[in-house]
């Protein structure tokens, strides 16, 4: 892991992330603004079931099989508390996985797959960009 992709993951950890949601599609699929959608809709339909405000990052990434990482938190309970089939039966275009996100290895794998300097061909976008700026948590040094 080099310095960039250090920070990458150093910045990850400004954030309360719980949960990392990999999604792929039982399909082929090559468009990285529909994936986008899909996947707002997605962590929509979370929400909304349980009522909460749902912010984090969505990767959508090109390299070998199509699939996206989520990188989620919720703004009143934590989501590895949610049962797991119940989250994953919103996405219904192929497969989900929840990992919660109690180690540093989330952020590795983040700053070594998600950075400028990676080899990965991906897509970042936002979600909920106001709850992300309210949690943000910057240590000055």
């Amino acid at each position: 892991m080099n310095e960039h992709q250090l920070n990458y993951a150093e910045w990850f950890q400004e954030y309360p992330l719980q949960v990392m949601i990999t999604l792929t599609y039982k399909y082929e699929h090559q468009n990285s603004e529909r994936s986008w959608h899909e996947a707002r809709a997605f962590v929509r339909g979370v929400a909304k079931k349980w009522r909460i405000q749902i912010a984090g990052f969505f990767v959508v990434n090109h390299v070998e099989r199509f699939h996206l990482h989520l990188f989620l938190f919720a703004d009143r309970l934590d989501l590895c508390e949610l049962p797991e089939p119940q989250v994953v039966d919103f996405w219904k275009y192929g497969s989900a996985k929840v990992s919660c996100r109690y180690s540093d290895g989330i952020n590795m794998y983040a700053g070594c797959n998600i950075s400028p300097d990676s080899a990965d061909d991906y897509d970042l976008y936002w979600h909920n960009k106001r709850l992300l700026n309210k949690a943000r948590q910057v240590s000055y040094k």
